[in-house]
């Protein structure tokens, strides 16, 4: 068997495309970093910190703003000199406010979501080391920037390679490796190496745009603040003081509704 001969264009574009798969592998490391571990432990840590808070000014916020609403209504059948028809404001008030509910809802399944994210089983050191050297070998192996030509099967084995990143599941990144054990590649052609080349270049700009735009994202825009203790503490008296000012906005808009209606404090909230 003779060994398989490579022109030297071949040779140049295969070192050039080496050069900058691995610089889009480093990229594309970080980007996914970022969006599947970082992003998501600083938001469920801050959600498991301060979610109740944030709830609890969220629906006293609520309150108050139907109450706002109902008393508005009211008083347009007031001016009218026709007694206020409260069965009719408590439906008008619900449709008003039917998105807000709802968003309200997804907060509660987001602090339950943060609360079981941080649950997830903790890697030791050691293994939170074998867990990123898997998850760089698996991505060179496996992302589709890297491989545009890459089959069906191998592309949902990518999806289990970041998922199983994402939550720190060793074993399965463990397993992936192991089938994916002796691959070769197969040698292209000068014409195919620079289409590959160029499609590479382009798609590493384009990891280092979204590298830049995920840093600019909540919560990664105060993850030093939440390393803080000073900060946690000053955040959550900040959050109390608005809770408290709402409460207070609540209970003087629950007076006024009730005085309009004839009955104190008889249906303020609702």
């Amino acid at each position: 068997m003779f060994a398989l001969m490579i022109s030297p264009e071949a040779a140049l574009l295969q070192r050039r495309l080496a050069v900058v798969r691995t610089l889009l592998l480093d990229a594309v490391e970080q980007t996914d970093a970022l969006a599947n571990h970082r992003l998501p432990t600083l938001s469920a840590f801050y959600w498991s910190q301060f979610g109740p808070l944030e709830i609890q000014l969220y629906e006293t916020e609520l309150s108050r703003d139907q109450l706002v609403y109902r008393i508005r209504l009211t008083r347009q059948y007031l001016n009218r000199g026709l007694p206020p028809d409260l069965p009719a404001i408590q439906t008008q008030t619900a449709l008003k406010f039917a998105a807000r509910h709802q968003a309200l809802t997804a907060m509660h399944a987001k602090l339950s979501a943060a609360v079981q994210y941080l649950a997830l089983p903790v890697l030791t050191e050691a293994e939170s080391a074998e867990l990123s050297t898997l998850y760089k070998q698996l991505v060179k192996a496996l992302h589709p920037d890297l491989h545009p030509h890459q089959s069906a099967a191998d592309k949902r084995m990518f999806l289990l390679v970041t998922t199983a990143y994402a939550n720190g599941l060793l074993g399965l990144l463990r397993t992936i490796a192991a089938l994916l054990a002796g691959r070769t590649e197969d040698v292209l052609s000068p014409a195919a190496l620079r289409l590959q080349l160029a499609r590479l270049v382009a798609d590493l700009a384009q990891a280092r745009q979204h590298q830049r735009a995920l840093h600019q994202q909540w919560p990664l825009t105060i993850e030093d603040e939440l390393a803080d203790a000073a900060w946690l503490a000053q955040h959550e008296a900040d959050l109390q003081q608005a809770l408290l000012q709402l409460k207070q906005q609540v209970a003087a808009k629950s007076v006024e509704y009730g005085q309009l209606v004839g009955d104190l404090g008889g249906e303020a909230h609702g």
